[in-house]
């Protein structure tokens, strides 16, 4: 099972082809060329970012063709809006209890679809109303490629190492997109003590789905457990990416922990190391919810 993809200078859409090729079990044999061969297979092989034709009945996912970038997706979208939902569903971590067009869609949004801007020249190629989430993956891949005049040898290296790092890029894609669904349930049945004080279920990827909303303008501080053990406590900020707060924790307890920082709050200290607060007042955390929620309320009264 053969993956074709274009020879020369690599990007990102050619690249993370070959990874979600892999994912859905082509290769791992990955042939660069410029033309596809005679003996190629749509039983058994693929072809992405190279065979001037999108036709996903004959396996063949390019762009390169005249009105190819109409529908605003180099290869990797053509190919992630075909099998997108098939390759999030392979992952062991999947849950079935949650619609894999979903994650797909999130992979879109936060991957996907900004390697197909960047490949394509599409002006506006950072994602719109995302830009606080951009990472440049194209810019990353094409890091990768050897200096110009590298050998052959050198360059197919070169290619492998890109598609490894792919690989593990869509499945961070994947899990990530997997706990920003969750998270919209998990807030939806979340525990608000007062209007500034939010209490979660899990930990995960809340900012995107209060940062913004109006029903959570006067929210200060959101509460949840800590993966390593007790609860903290994290202020909102003001806007998406921003590493202001709408409300710090306060200076005085900037720095302290355990039981200095206990007499300060008036709370217990069953664990000095959970009990703290970070020195810039942005995070702090405890031992027990009750803890938790005292330590924020002392927050917003101060």
């Amino acid at each position: 099972m053969t993956i074709y993809v274009h020879s020369g200078v690599f990007h990102a859409d050619d690249v993370f082809c070959a990874a979600t090729a892999r994912a859905l079990g082509y290769g791992p044999d990955i042939k660069r060329v410029r033309e596809l061969p005679d003996k190629f297979n749509k039983n058994t092989d693929i072809a992405l970012d190279v065979g001037g034709r999108f036709a996903s009945e004959e396996m063949i996912f390019d762009h390169h063709f005249k009105g190819g970038n109409h529908d605003g997706k180099a290869a990797i979208g053509k190919f992630w809006f075909v099998y997108g939902s098939a390759v999030v569903k392979l992952y062991a971590l999947w849950d079935e209890k949650i619609d894999p067009e979903r994650i797909a869609n999130r992979v879109d949004l936060t991957l996907i679809g900004n390697i197909d801007r960047a490949d394509i020249g599409i002006a506006d190629w950072k994602p719109i109303n995302n830009d606080w989430r951009h990472v440049s993956a194209s810019g990353l891949i094409s890091m990768m490629n050897p200096p110009f005049g590298s050998s052959p040898e050198a360059v197919s290296n070169a290619f492998e190492t890109a598609v490894k790092a792919a690989e593990a890029a869509l499945l961070g894609a994947i899990c990530n997109a997997i706990s920003f669904v969750k998270m919209e349930d998990i807030i939806a049945s979340a525990n608000r003590v007062q209007p500034e004080i939010l209490i979660l279920a899990e930990g995960g990827p809340w900012q995107e789905h209060i940062v913004d909303v109006d029903k959570y303008d006067d929210l200060l501080y959101v509460i949840f457990p800590s993966n390593r053990g007790g609860f903290q406590i994290q202020c909102v900020p003001p806007k998406l990416g921003s590493f202001e707060q709408r409300k710090p924790l306060p200076a005085i307890l900037a720095g302290l922990r355990g039981e200095e920082l206990a007499e300060t709050l008036e709370i217990g200290c069953v664990s000095s190391q959970a009990l703290f607060c970070h020195d810039g007042c942005f995070i702090g955390g405890a031992e027990t919810l009750s803890d938790a929620t005292a330590y924020a309320t002392y927050a917003v009264e101060y």
